[in-house]
């Protein structure tokens, strides 16, 4: 574009034709009774345009479509759009969201068998019992709103409605009843999957994960833009055309006067900028349009290709963007790196600064569907495998086979499971008609976990990329989506014989093309590397002796201490994670401890007033002011922060065990953890008391008698990390203590 060469960047957008679950609290403010729980699903008609369809849970158990045309929002009850797809009845309706009658599980499902009932009867208050009239209803309220002619009968603008707006990527020109039908059975499993959301039966799909994700391609968003131009410009040829046959009283178009006023009289009226247009969004970028197309932004769609060298260059081709909107999030959440992502998007290869973990790249295998894939054979074989249109109550009896959003029908979980590795394992191997490109989700039933079924996906847009099936050891494709449930080996050597059903060609085919190429990448150091909240040199007492903290690996022997019981006993590691941080960082410091903590680390401290009681504190609460505030004598508090000095200070509470501040943590009448034979042997006892300190760190204790000439043990323990003569004292009190 003048001289400059532009790129449509790719976007990540919700996966066409999955419904997601989401749980949001924006969704309360719809209106009265609206709770946050939600399906949301991002319907693909088969000209790349979306609609999205959302259904929403009220508080009384009633669930409303929610659907958006040119940037107005609209609300449904589901049971009119259920009653105008197809004639059918309340048991068929009722059956179908609960399950058969004397199905298995049915007399559990109170908690649905009750919603259900009540969307039933709320619903009569309309008085639309057939097809028609519901659908003369909905064509009778929808026909100014989506321009609809007025001699179009109320009827024809309900079926219209249906056709435009109702989950179109199951029929959006020409329908068919046979595809109504299966709209009428997807919004059915829509209704159920939200109810098992608000029951727990299930949880929330994340948006932000890969799994739940597909990419909005540059030629898809372009002929998006092309499709809505040439609607605006048909639509304004209508009003040009009245206009001419008012002035030439209603002659026919067969006419010689309409032949030939028609280019100079009637076009040159019209709306027909459409080069102008497309030259405006690849120069500058920016979306003008009266739908709003479905997406989340209006700005920053085109990037100039930089040729800066050739590994830039090349890197445009390989970005892909989160979204402009989710980079004004104040939130982190959207920047993660998940571990959905594990071989499609590269882990390290992110800009720093605003756009890190918003402007990702693929890893250099990943691949992205250009084209839909033959499925016909598909329905046929899951049919043959077992497949039946009627499912039970529970999931534990029944679950849902989809391909592309479509119902196919329902299985038991056992067999879900064989459909699957019989489908994987005739694609891979080339045969049955099945694609190889294919994607199967299989979602195995899990308590709370991810709604289950096996879902499967064939249409473009989708990240795949390439592993070697162990069975038949060839090439298979696997997806995002069915990833995260599948037991893929990094290398041969950890190949599980009986669980791994693949294994990575290469390590390193999770990288990007330019992080593949960087040099000596395990010695390079990286700014977006971890941060701890003690440091690299703290040392941790192990079985085998003190060990730095990064040193600490699965299986040592670390001491631990019980704050609620003060036992102090030896506990295997189980796992070592670390965690990128992507937030603000806080630092705090007593007496000698100088520590690095996010918002949400727990530090136990006590009071003045109460030095031997340790409460929980979140570095979020200290912040918040929800700490015990200092009382003076008449009761009255006094505040909690002290910001003298240049430092904030806590007036009141102290982090114990650190520093010396002199707070008592033990007192040693109510050590009752302790092994009863140490009682009788005076020395035994000063040593394991001097012992229990230098766990914390390198502490010390002295002997008190009280009034009644009773002694005790006090303990002070402060915390200093790498002191030679500190490791001298417990190596000799181990000694003596025998361990």
């Amino acid at each position: 574009m003048n001289g400059i060469e532009k790129i449509v960047r790719m976007l990540q957008v919700n996966r066409r034709n999955f419904p997601m679950a989401i749980k949001r609290g924006a969704f309360t403010n719809r209106g009265p009774g609206y709770t946050p729980y939600g399906i949301l699903i991002r319907s693909m008609r088969p000209d790349q345009t979306s609609q999205t369809n959302a259904l929403h849970y009220l508080n009384d158990g009633n669930v409303n479509l929610r659907f958006s045309w040119r940037k107005a929002e609209y609300l449904v009850p589901v049971m009119m759009v259920l009653k105008s797809l197809v004639e059918t009845n309340d048991r068929e309706i009722f059956e179908g969201l609960v399950g058969a009658a004397g199905s298995e599980g049915l007399a559990e499902k109170q908690f649905v068998t009750d919603r259900v009932e009540l969307l039933l009867r709320t619903y009569k208050v309309y008085g639309l019992h057939s097809k028609a009239k519901t659908r003369a209803y909905l064509g009778q309220k929808f026909k100014v709103v989506l321009q609809i002619p007025e001699d179009t009968s109320d009827e024809e603008a309900g079926t219209e409605f249906l056709r435009r707006i109702v989950l179109p990527h199951l029929g959006a020109y020409n329908i068919t009843p046979t595809q109504d039908g299966d709209k009428f059975r997807m919004l059915l499993f829509m209704i159920r999957k939200l109810y098992a959301l608000v029951e727990g039966e299930c949880c929330v799909d994340n948006p932000d994960a890969v799994q739940n994700q597909e990419i909005l391609l540059g030629g898809q968003l372009y002929g998006m833009i092309i499709k809505e131009r040439l609607d605006d410009w048909l639509l304004s040829i209508g009003p040009a055309l009245r206009d001419w046959g008012r002035r030439a009283e209603w002659k026919p178009f067969t006419a010689p006067e309409f032949q030939k006023d028609f280019l100079p009289k009637v076009l040159r009226r019209t709306q027909n900028n459409l080069g102008q247009a497309m030259e405006y969004f690849i120069s500058t970028g920016n979306l003008i349009s009266p739908t709003g197309l479905d997406l989340q932004q209006t700005a920053g769609f085109v990037v100039v290709a930089e040729k800066i060298n050739f590994y830039r260059f090349i890197s445009h081709f390989r970005m892909v963007h989160r979204g402009a909107f989710f980079a004004e999030l104040k939130t982190t959440t959207v920047r993660k790196l998940l571990p959905e992502s594990w071989g499609f998007m590269c882990p390290v290869h992110t800009p720093d600064g605003a756009p890190c973990g918003l402007l990702n790249h693929f890893a250099h295998k990943c691949k992205l569907a250009t084209q839909n894939v033959d499925v016909s054979a598909i329905p046929k074989l899951v049919a043959q495998l077992g497949v039946s249109s009627k499912s039970s109550a529970s999931l534990e009896a029944s679950v849902v086979v989809q391909l592309d959003g479509r119902v196919l029908g329902f299985c038991s979980p056992k067999q879900a499971k064989v459909i699957a590795d019989t489908l994987r394992y005739w694609k891979v191997e080339g045969s049955h008609n099945v694609p190889l490109e294919l994607e199967i989700g299989y979602v195995p039933n899990s308590n709370g976990g991810q709604y289950p079924g096996v879902y499967m996906m064939s249409q473009i847009a989708r990240m795949y990329r390439p592993v070697k099936y162990l069975p038949l050891d060839k090439l298979d494709y696997v997806g995002p989506f069915e990833q995260p449930y599948m037991s893929i080996a990094c290398t041969d050597a950890e190949v599980v014989s009986g669980d791994s059903t693949h294994v990575e060609f290469d390590p390193t085919n999770i990288f990007s093309i330019v992080a593949n190429m960087t040099p000596f990448s395990d010695f390079n150091q990286s700014p977006r590397n971890m941060y701890q909240c003690l440091s690299a040199d703290h040392e941790v007492l192990t079985n085998t002796g003190w060990k730095a903290l990064p040193a600490i690996e699965a299986a040592d022997q670390v001491m631990t201490m019980d704050l609620q019981t003060g036992v102090q006993q030896w506990n295997t590691v189980q796992a070592t994670t670390r965690l990128a941080r992507g937030g603000s960082l806080y630092r705090l410091k007593s007496g000698d401890m100088d520590a690095v903590c996010n918002e949400s680390h727990r530090w136990y401290l006590n009071t003045k007033d109460q030095p031997t009681t340790y409460t929980a504190y979140t570095t979020q609460q200290m912040l918040d002011n929800q700490l015990v505030a200092l009382s003076d004598s008449s009761g009255k508090a006094t505040g909690q922060w002290d910001h003298e000095s240049g430092t904030t200070t806590h007036i009141n509470h102290k982090i114990p065990t650190v520093g010396h501040n002199g707070n008592a943590m033990y007192l040693w009448p109510d050590c009752s953890w302790l092994p009863r034979e140490f009682v009788t042997d005076e020395a035994c006892n000063l040593d394991w008391c001097r012992f229990i300190g230098l766990v914390m760190g390198d502490g010390g204790i002295n002997r008190i008698t009280n009034a009644q000439g009773q002694e005790d043990y006090y303990i002070q323990i402060h915390q200093c990390v790498g002191k030679p003569a500190a490791k001298a004292y417990i190596e000799d009190l181990l000694e003596r203590l025998a361990l």
